[in-house]
């Protein structure tokens, strides 16, 4: 299976990508240098790979904003087999509904590329969802999943890596969250929009149209409800690829894990203030 990389040298800001093949019986392993072509995307997360037939030929995709444009993307193609890039112009399904919200909702540089089955390529924003394409399609579409809504007690972070994760397996992505539980304090001095969840509301499944950021003129300010600390929790949410909602697989908080052996829990007794220890035992 060719994975590939990317590596700076002598210095150089610019990136040079290779593709590494791993050797099996008589066939030795290979390293192989990918011709530069646009230097707009020069990070790994960039660049997505799809495996082609059984002799080794693959090929590389990235998916790149035309200017400011939201409703078109440029794909770039590279193809082993003829060690050259394509470019073609790659629409967005309108069914996105990306245009009647605020440009923050829009998805950004992603955080990581993954594949989702045959041809279909995901490039990530662990804050906004997953741009999908088929990249060998004669006509391909790009269309957007938005991720679950941000948990209330994972605003303040900086980086979402460390909280949200994404893959897809057999057809089937999965969506992982870790937060600081927080819950509401006191009532919110201004109603959300029509039809939108209070942070800390529960559901089971979540539709994508219950995901649809509100219209720009509609936004509430997301810092009208006072809260308090409990706790942690992670909750696992997964749909299919072509699927139209988010369905809670399971969720975990920190009083639901046991810890009977005394021993354990007394390795940890210079964390926190003790509540937790004392929850536990």
């Amino acid at each position: 299976m060719p994975m590939a990389f990317s590596g700076m040298f002598s210095g150089r800001v610019d990136k040079e990508y290779f593709v590494y093949k791993a050797g099996s019986g008589t066939e030795s392993p290979s390293l192989r240098r990918i011709p530069t072509h646009d230097p707009r995307y020069n990070r790994g997360e960039d660049i997505g790979i799809i495996r082609c037939g059984d002799h080794g030929q693959f090929f590389l995709a990235a998916l790149l904003f035309t200017s400011c444009n939201i409703r078109e993307f440029t794909l770039h193609l590279y193809s082993s087999a003829s060690d050259q890039w394509t470019m073609k112009s790659v629409p967005l399904d309108p069914s996105c509904n990306l245009e009647r919200v605020d440009s923050k909702y829009y998805p950004a540089l992603p955080h990581k590329t993954i594949q989702l089955g045959g041809n279909l390529l995901g490039w990530v924003d662990l804050w906004k969802g997953i741009l999908i394409c088929d990249v060998l399609a004669d006509h391909p579409v790009v269309r957007f999943i938005r991720l679950p809504e941000l948990m209330p007690g994972n605003y303040c972070h900086d980086s979402p890596r460390m909280i949200r994760d994404v893959h897809c397996m057999g057809g089937v992505i999965k969506f992982i969250e870790m937060e600081h539980f927080l819950i509401p304090t006191v009532e919110p001095t201004q109603e959300p929009t029509q039809g939108r969840r209070r942070p800390g509301e529960e559901a089971n499944i979540l539709y994508d149209w219950d995901l649809e950021p509100p219209c720009k003129e509609d936004a509430p300010d997301p810092d009208i409800w006072l809260k308090s600390f409990v706790g942690w929790r992670t909750v696992i949410w997964d749909r299919m690829v072509y699927g139209n909602c988010w369905n809670k697989v399971c969720k975990a908080s920190y009083d639901e894990i046991m810890v009977p052996d005394p021993s354990h829990y007394e390795m940890l007794s210079e964390l926190g203030d003790g509540t937790v220890l004392e929850t536990w035992y």
